[in-house]
Protein backbone atom coordinates (compact mmCIF):
# COMPACT_ATOMS: atom_id res chain seq x y z
CA UNK A 1 0.00 0.00 0.00
CA UNK A 2 1.50 3.33 -0.94
CA UNK A 3 2.12 5.74 1.25
CA UNK A 4 -0.09 8.91 1.70
CA UNK A 5 1.64 12.11 1.28
CA UNK A 6 0.80 15.74 1.89
CA UNK A 7 1.54 18.10 -0.68
CA UNK A 8 0.92 21.55 1.53
CA UNK A 9 3.91 23.58 1.27
CA UNK A 10 4.60 22.15 -2.06
CA UNK A 11 5.15 23.29 -5.49
CA UNK A 12 2.72 21.79 -8.58
CA UNK A 13 4.76 22.85 -11.81
CA UNK A 14 2.08 22.62 -14.71
CA UNK A 15 3.23 20.55 -17.75
CA UNK A 16 0.11 22.21 -20.03
CA UNK A 17 1.63 23.48 -23.14
CA UNK A 18 -2.26 25.15 -23.78
CA UNK A 19 -2.15 28.72 -23.98
CA UNK A 20 -5.66 29.16 -22.97
CA UNK A 21 -5.67 27.07 -19.94
CA UNK A 22 -5.58 29.05 -16.37
CA UNK A 23 -2.33 26.39 -15.68
CA UNK A 24 -0.48 27.20 -18.58
CA UNK A 25 3.44 27.41 -17.18
CA UNK A 26 1.67 27.73 -13.51
CA UNK A 27 3.47 27.59 -10.62
CA UNK A 28 0.90 26.39 -8.01
CA UNK A 29 1.93 26.67 -3.61
CA UNK A 30 0.10 24.06 -2.24
CA UNK A 31 -1.77 25.68 0.75
CA UNK A 32 -3.56 22.82 1.58
CA UNK A 33 -3.72 19.33 1.24
CA UNK A 34 -5.62 17.02 3.40
CA UNK A 35 -8.87 14.39 3.22
CA UNK A 36 -10.98 16.85 2.26
CA UNK A 37 -9.02 17.91 -1.07
CA UNK A 38 -6.51 20.15 -1.71
CA UNK A 39 -5.87 24.20 -2.21
CA UNK A 40 -3.06 26.19 -3.83
CA UNK A 41 -2.22 29.46 -5.35
CA UNK A 42 -0.66 30.34 -8.65
CA UNK A 43 2.25 32.51 -8.13
CA UNK A 44 3.82 33.34 -11.55
CA UNK A 45 0.45 34.67 -13.00
CA UNK A 46 -0.55 38.61 -12.77
CA UNK A 47 -4.28 39.68 -13.37
CA UNK A 48 -3.21 42.98 -14.62
CA UNK A 49 -4.26 44.24 -11.44
CA UNK A 50 -2.33 46.66 -8.52
CA UNK A 51 -2.76 46.98 -5.38
CA UNK A 52 -4.53 50.15 -5.89
CA UNK A 53 -7.16 48.52 -7.48
CA UNK A 54 -7.41 46.49 -4.24
CA UNK A 55 -7.89 49.37 -1.99
CA UNK A 56 -10.35 51.14 -4.69
CA UNK A 57 -12.91 48.70 -4.72
CA UNK A 58 -12.36 48.19 -0.82
CA UNK A 59 -12.95 51.45 -0.29
CA UNK A 60 -10.01 51.60 1.64
CA UNK A 61 -8.13 55.08 2.01
CA UNK A 62 -4.60 54.07 2.25
CA UNK A 63 -1.35 56.06 3.67
CA UNK A 64 0.72 58.32 0.89
CA UNK A 65 3.43 56.26 0.90
CA UNK A 66 1.86 52.90 0.67
CA UNK A 67 3.13 51.10 -2.43
CA UNK A 68 0.53 50.95 -4.63
CA UNK A 69 1.73 49.41 -7.71
CA UNK A 70 2.27 46.13 -5.71
CA UNK A 71 0.99 43.59 -8.12
CA UNK A 72 -2.08 41.12 -7.89
CA UNK A 73 -1.60 37.59 -9.17
CA UNK A 74 -4.52 35.23 -10.22
CA UNK A 75 -3.72 32.55 -7.54
CA UNK A 76 -6.36 30.28 -10.03
CA UNK A 77 -9.89 29.95 -11.70
CA UNK A 78 -12.33 29.57 -8.55
CA UNK A 79 -13.90 32.19 -6.24
CA UNK A 80 -11.38 34.55 -8.56
CA UNK A 81 -13.30 37.64 -6.75
CA UNK A 82 -12.16 36.72 -3.29
CA UNK A 83 -8.48 37.69 -2.10
CA UNK A 84 -5.54 35.78 -0.57
CA UNK A 85 -2.10 36.65 0.86
CA UNK A 86 0.62 34.62 0.60
CA UNK A 87 3.29 35.71 3.27
CA UNK A 88 6.11 35.22 5.92
CA UNK A 89 4.47 33.63 8.86
CA UNK A 90 4.69 37.05 11.41
CA UNK A 91 1.77 39.19 12.43
CA UNK A 92 -1.34 38.06 13.71
CA UNK A 93 -4.24 38.52 11.29
CA UNK A 94 -7.74 37.18 11.84
CA UNK A 95 -8.39 34.23 9.49
CA UNK A 96 -4.66 33.11 8.88
CA UNK A 97 -3.71 29.27 7.82
CA UNK A 98 0.12 28.74 8.77
CA UNK A 99 1.42 26.61 5.48
CA UNK A 100 5.09 25.82 6.66
CA UNK A 101 6.92 27.14 9.44
CA UNK A 102 7.74 30.26 7.47
CA UNK A 103 4.82 31.08 5.42
CA UNK A 104 0.94 31.29 6.00
CA UNK A 105 -2.13 32.48 3.81
CA UNK A 106 -4.29 34.97 5.09
CA UNK A 107 -8.00 35.74 3.71
CA UNK A 108 -9.17 38.31 5.45
CA UNK A 109 -9.52 41.80 5.64
CA UNK A 110 -7.40 43.16 8.16
CA UNK A 111 -4.48 42.02 6.03
CA UNK A 112 -5.51 44.59 3.33
CA UNK A 113 -5.78 47.21 5.87
CA UNK A 114 -2.38 46.88 7.12
CA UNK A 115 -0.95 47.27 3.56
CA UNK A 116 -2.63 50.50 3.24
CA UNK A 117 -1.14 52.01 6.63
CA UNK A 118 2.43 49.94 5.84
CA UNK A 119 2.02 47.08 8.46
CA UNK A 120 1.20 44.55 6.35
CA UNK A 121 4.27 41.67 5.75
CA UNK A 122 7.13 42.82 4.57
CA UNK A 123 7.23 39.86 2.10
CA UNK A 124 3.87 38.51 0.90
CA UNK A 125 2.13 37.82 -2.73
CA UNK A 126 -1.44 39.03 -3.16
CA UNK A 127 -3.86 36.72 -5.39
CA UNK A 128 -7.23 37.01 -6.25
CA UNK A 129 -9.01 33.30 -6.41
CA UNK A 130 -7.68 29.76 -5.63
CA UNK A 131 -6.60 26.47 -7.32
CA UNK A 132 -9.00 23.81 -5.81
CA UNK A 133 -9.13 19.39 -6.13
CA UNK A 134 -11.37 17.31 -5.34
CA UNK A 135 -10.66 14.33 -2.82
CA UNK A 136 -8.27 12.39 -4.73
CA UNK A 137 -8.22 14.49 -7.77
CA UNK A 138 -4.86 16.10 -7.60
CA UNK A 139 -3.47 12.77 -7.10
CA UNK A 140 -5.22 11.49 -10.19
CA UNK A 141 -3.72 14.81 -12.47
CA UNK A 142 -0.28 13.90 -11.09
CA UNK A 143 -0.65 10.27 -11.73
CA UNK A 144 -1.10 11.44 -15.54
CA UNK A 145 1.76 14.01 -15.75
CA UNK A 146 -0.16 17.28 -15.85
CA UNK A 147 2.19 18.28 -12.86
CA UNK A 148 5.84 17.86 -11.47
CA UNK A 149 5.67 18.29 -7.29
CA UNK A 150 8.58 19.42 -5.60
CA UNK A 151 9.46 21.06 -2.39
CA UNK A 152 8.22 24.98 -2.38
CA UNK A 153 11.19 27.39 -2.49
CA UNK A 154 10.08 30.75 -0.82
CA UNK A 155 12.86 32.37 -2.42
CA UNK A 156 11.10 31.25 -5.62
CA UNK A 157 7.67 33.05 -4.40
CA UNK A 158 9.09 36.36 -2.63
CA UNK A 159 12.44 36.83 -4.46
CA UNK A 160 12.62 35.03 -8.77
CA UNK A 161 10.92 37.40 -11.04
CA UNK A 162 8.01 36.46 -11.63
CA UNK A 163 8.32 35.13 -15.57
CA UNK A 164 11.41 33.51 -14.66
CA UNK A 165 9.45 31.35 -11.80
CA UNK A 166 8.21 28.41 -13.99
CA UNK A 167 12.24 27.86 -15.02
CA UNK A 168 13.16 28.63 -11.64
CA UNK A 169 10.71 25.64 -9.77
CA UNK A 170 11.93 23.19 -12.55
CA UNK A 171 15.18 23.84 -11.89
CA UNK A 172 15.29 23.68 -8.17
CA UNK A 173 14.19 19.86 -8.79
CA UNK A 174 17.82 19.38 -10.79
CA UNK A 175 16.82 19.93 -14.18
CA UNK A 176 16.19 22.77 -17.05
CA UNK A 177 12.90 22.81 -19.26
CA UNK A 178 14.85 21.45 -22.05
CA UNK A 179 14.64 18.05 -20.76
CA UNK A 180 11.13 17.67 -19.94
CA UNK A 181 8.99 15.31 -22.38
CA UNK A 182 5.60 16.29 -21.67
CA UNK A 183 4.10 13.48 -24.21
CA UNK A 184 3.87 10.07 -23.07
CA UNK A 185 3.84 7.35 -25.21
CA UNK A 186 1.82 3.56 -24.51
CA UNK A 187 3.48 0.46 -25.64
Amino acid sequence: MLKEINLRDHFLIALDNDRTSPFHRAVVYICEHDKYGSMGLIINHLSGLHLNDIFSSMQIVANKSTDFGMPIFTGGPVKENAGFVLHRNEGIWESSLQTSKKLAVTSSKDIIHAFANNNGPKESLITLGFSGWQVGQLEAEIASNVWLVCQANDDIIFNVPIAQRWNAAIESMGFNQSQLVTDIGHA
